[in-house]
């Protein structure tokens, strides 16, 4: 059965996992690591222990997909669905 609802979205955040860790600092902030904590962190990343942004999933498993923030929680969705659900051109946030 289809339905047509207006449908509100609540307020959150975003940003886009690039590959190759091209903006893993960014992407350490967002997941809420303290600027003074992002060297280690990032040691910890490339020598072979990838961050965790949730219990199970990892920065390296988002690549190429956007991580969502709302209020504590953060998720990733795929490229392609946010950029239809949110109107926004096709292949506007890659490298």
């Amino acid at each position: 059965m289809k339905s047509k609802l207006h449908l509100s979205v609540n307020d959150f955040d975003f940003i886009f996992v690039e590959k190759d860790d091209k903006n893993i600092t960014e992407l350490l902030l967002f997941c809420g690591v303290k600027q003074e904590d992002i060297e280690q962190e990032l040691i910890f990343h490339t020598e072979g222990d990838p961050f965790h942004y949730s219990e199970f999933c990892t920065l390296d498993d988002a690549i190429g997909s956007y991580l969502i923030k709302h209020k504590e929680d953060i998720f990733k969705m795929p490229q392609h669905t946010f950029e239809i659900l949110f109107n926004v051109p096709i292949n506007t946030g890659t490298s």
